[in-house]
């Protein structure tokens, strides 16, 4: 059993989109294993309501993370922002990569 999965905003778009991954949501669903970010939670809003040939409404969209935020999910701080920067410059990846890696830090998910 995986624990503490912490969810990336393109693979969680990607899995919410259905097919054979969609089994593996359903199992974090329902074991409460999923872990998100506000970044990941918004980055999945902007994505469903803009970059589908078949848009979600806002309300539709709004549910789905209300949904999602049932799961653990780290709110970034300064001192977050502060931390990934230090990430973001010792690994040489991405701001937003970096505050991603950190967030799954402080929720302690062992998989990202």
């Amino acid at each position: 059993m995986l624990k503490r999965v912490f969810f990336i905003g393109g693979a969680l778009f990607a899995l919410w989109l259905g097919g054979v991954a969609w089994i593996s949501l359903d199992r974090l669903w329902q074991s409460g294993e999923g872990r998100l970010s506000t970044q990941v939670l918004q980055e999945f809003y902007v994505n469903a309501t803009r970059k589908l040939t078949h848009p979600l409404s806002p309300e539709e969209a709004q549910t789905i993370v209300l949904s999602l935020s049932q799961w653990d999910y780290h709110r970034p701080d300064v001192q977050d922002i502060l931390a990934a920067a230090v990430l973001a410059e010792r690994y040489r990846i991405s701001f937003w990569d970096a505050l991603i890696v950190h967030s799954a830090e402080v929720l302690g998910a062992s998989l990202l």
